[in-house]
């Protein structure tokens, strides 16, 4: 004979709503233009770059991770699986020992981006790799389409954030001739899942824009 009040739990247990799907980890590639036409300081004397990387681990839960990288001619990496701000800070400052020649080089964002892939693809969760740029990339020996190909096989979106202050008007081309600060990004974060924004505000929109990518990222 059923017992009453253990049939009471049981169809309780049965009526109960279904919990809404946990939010998915992160597995992040964080990725630093450093060259001279993204800013001209000292890198050391530089606090945008650790002030977005607060920020992004703010929005850490368990599980999250990232790796810092740096940008120049080439692209260094720290430490992966980095869950702390003061982590990523580190590795960070330890990154900033790059030559400051190399910041007068070429610029090859599409490889950087590829680089970043390989960080983070073999690692648990929603994956990404975000750059933080002026959108120039020069010097790459993949293309913008190879590298997204390549991402999208991986299973990692590509998130682009350019700053258009030193996007202009090319007087050759009259009013009209404005570049788009996105136009050679588009393609590969669409191809991935990703985003390309602008930012004209300074950090602190970066912040914003970084917060949206990742909330995307976990939602996904």
């Amino acid at each position: 004979m059923i017992r009453r009040d253990l049939f009471a739990l049981a169809l309780a247990a049965v009526l109960l709503p279904l919990p809404a799907s946990l939010p998915r980890s992160m597995s992040i590639a964080l990725l630093f233009d450093v060259s001279f036409s993204v800013t001209p300081k000292q890198l050391a004397s530089e606090s945008s770059f650790e002030e977005v990387i607060r920020a992004v681990t703010k929005q850490f839960q368990p599980g999250d991770s990232a790796v810092i990288g740096l940008v120049a001619s080439r692209v260094a990496f720290g430490p992966a699986n980095r869950s702390s701000a003061k982590e990523l800070t580190a590795d960070w400052r330890q990154l900033l020992v790059a030559p400051p020649s190399e910041r007068f080089g070429p610029s090859p964002l599409f490889d950087a981006l590829d680089a970043g892939v390989s960080r983070v693809h073999a690692l648990p969760g929603a994956r990404a790799v975000v750059l933080w740029t002026d959108g120039r990339p020069t010097g790459n020996v993949l293309g913008a389409e190879d590298a997204g190909a390549r991402a999208a096989t991986a299973g990692v979106s590509l998130n682009v954030i350019v700053d258009d202050k030193t996007w202009r008007i090319d007087p050759r081309r009259g009013p009209l001739g404005i570049e788009r600060a996105c136009q050679v990004f588009d393609t590969m974060a669409r191809m991935t899942g990703g985003v390309c924004l602008v930012n004209s505000r300074g950090t602190s929109a970066t912040v914003k824009q970084l917060e949206r990518v990742l909330e995307q990222l976990r939602n996904r």
